[in-house]
């Protein structure tokens, strides 16, 4: 009985002396599949987007860059650095779920043309020009699903009903920020547009990816039922309910927050985004596969409540407290799914059933970032010492993570 030799160990060569079957399979991506596959051009470009972001206030605070960073800082990392990993994964995901085309060529170039667009705009100091790029950018990937989604095969989990009301954060607060202190009196616009697109739409897209990605990254067995089908039934429909109503919360959360009583509006958003994670992925329970991967995971969905306490009880460093959501919470999560979908893409997802010792390493560092990030608030003395520090560890589990997984983003799924 014939047997496929081991993994790692090349097969016979044939006996015409031709290229073995590892010889003839492509070792990078063909350029006519990047556009259906758009992570592998937005993850290094969002990477870099943030590295940039992250290295303008050291670079500020020892006279090495003339503008003051903290509007660019901000909006770079929200919309340069998260919004490409998001529209990476679901350019990729959304259309292999709903089973419909993926992105050409012609929609995934205007993506890209606006992103920079958009990105070279925040570094420059030009923010107007940059969120009105980003509101393009945002609503014309939108666009572009909600033309597919009509002729759908299937239907997408449940708890999407969550990522369409967070994706609708980010055209919405970009459009209060561009309208700022002219759309009304008494209302603080562009406090409200930062923190529909920093927090209300990170947050729900993470709950609502969450609740359908993580059981399945830890080996949980999964909370949620597909119609298999274009049409939803009763309990798909009762499924998606309560994602919707979470949504609406966190919406009207910043309103209370801002217009009425500020720690009720953030306790609204934290406790029914956590509370639904929490039901959703029982993070109590001992994974399939022990590990970093799950181990991050863990420590990354924590942060995120934790980080809303804190803004609660200690509002004079809510800057930090923020930071542990986005920097140790929002910000770990994504490079895990984006490890998650590079490997496989790879097909190397086997690969992540061992320790995963890297994203221990950009584990440790982030939480090192973020106790500096802390401290920099902390002791105002000190603030540019801690701050460059911070950043400067922040870079480095960048360049970590980088280091493991962006070469194989060009790199075809080798599994046969």
């Amino acid at each position: 009985m014939k047997q496929d030799p081991p993994a790692g160990v090349p097969g016979p060569v044939p006996a015409d002396g031709g290229p073995t079957d590892e010889e003839l399979r492509p070792q990078t991506i063909r350029w006519s599949e990047l556009p259906g596959e758009p992570f592998r051009l937005f993850f290094p470009l969002g990477l870099l987007a943030g590295v940039f972001a992250v290295i303008l206030w050291p670079l500020f605070l020892y006279g090495l860059w003339p503008l003051f960073p903290g509007p660019t800082h901000g909006r770079m990392m929200i919309m340069s650095f998260f919004g490409a990993f998001v529209v990476g994964f679901l350019g990729t995901a959304a259309p292999r779920i709903l089973e419909v085309r993926p992105l050409g060529w012609p929609e995934t170039a205007a993506l890209l043309g606006v992103y920079l667009a958009g990105s070279v705009a925040y570094a420059g100091g030009w923010l107007a020009f940059g969120d009105g790029a980003f509101l393009v950018f945002f609503a014309g990937f939108a666009t572009m699903l909600a033309r597919r989604f009509p002729r759908r095969s299937d239907l997408p989990p449940p708890s999407f009903a969550l990522v369409v009301c967070g994706f609708a954060h980010f055209p919405v607060g970009l459009l209060f920020l561009l309208g700022g202190s002219g759309w009304g009196a008494g209302i603080p616009w562009s406090r409200l547009g930062m923190g529909f697109v920093a927090e209300g739409a990170l947050l729900c897209m993470i709950a609502g990816v969450g609740a359908f990605f993580f059981p399945r990254l830890l080996g949980y067995p999964p909370r949620q039922r597909f119609p298999g089908g274009p049409t939803p039934d009763a309990e798909w429909v009762r499924g998606a309910m309560a994602p919707f109503l979470i949504g609406a919360l966190v919406f009207a959360s910043f309103w209370i927050e801002y217009m009425t009583h500020e720690a009720t509006g953030i306790a609204l958003r934290y406790v029914s985004v956590s509370a639904y994670l929490l039901r959703m992925v029982p993070l109590w329970k001992k994974p399939e596969q022990p590990g970093f991967l799950t181990f991050s995971l863990k420590v990354a969905l924590a942060s995120v409540p934790l980080g809303g306490i804190a803004m609660i009880l200690f509002p004079a460093f809510r800057t930090a407290g923020l930071h542990a959501v986005l920097l140790t919470g929002i910000g770990l999560i994504t490079w895990i799914v984006a490890t998650r979908v590079i490997f496989g893409h790879a097909g190397l997802g086997a690969r992540l059933k061992g320790p995963v010792k890297f994203l221990g390493i950009v584990l440790a560092l982030s939480v090192a970032s973020l106790v500096l990030r802390f401290l920099a608030d902390v002791h105002p003395e000190a603030y540019a010492f801690y701050l460059g520090k911070a950043a400067f560890l922040w870079v480095a589990a960048a360049a970590v993570w980088a280091f493991h997984t962006v070469p194989l983003a060009f790199r075809p799924d080798t599994d046969p």
